[in-house]
């Protein structure tokens, strides 16, 4: 099961919480309260997947970018469509 390593950055489940209600962007905020529930263990990756409407690629992705880059995951841009691009 995969969680994100709160250990590695020196974070603890209050840090992810305050990011996800203090982050200045929503997908941010979304993120880390995706990282919040599951390294709580409230649930896993493909279960919050389900529960909100995202693929578990996509929040499994968001747990490994975490144990990776930690909250510079945060300096992700926006994404936008490329018809909303041209």
């Amino acid at each position: 099961m995969v969680r994100p390593d709160l250990a590695k950055w020196g974070q603890s489940l209050s840090d992810l919480r305050n990011l996800s209600v203090e982050a200045e962007h929503g997908r941010s905020r979304e993120r880390f309260l995706a990282l919040f529930i599951i390294a709580s263990g409230q649930t896993t990756a493909c279960s919050w997947a389900r529960e909100v409407g995202r693929t578990k690629e996509t929040v499994l992705k968001w747990v490994h970018d975490y144990n990776r880059l930690g909250t510079a995951l945060t300096g992700m841009a926006p994404t936008t469509s490329p018809q909303a691009a041209a």
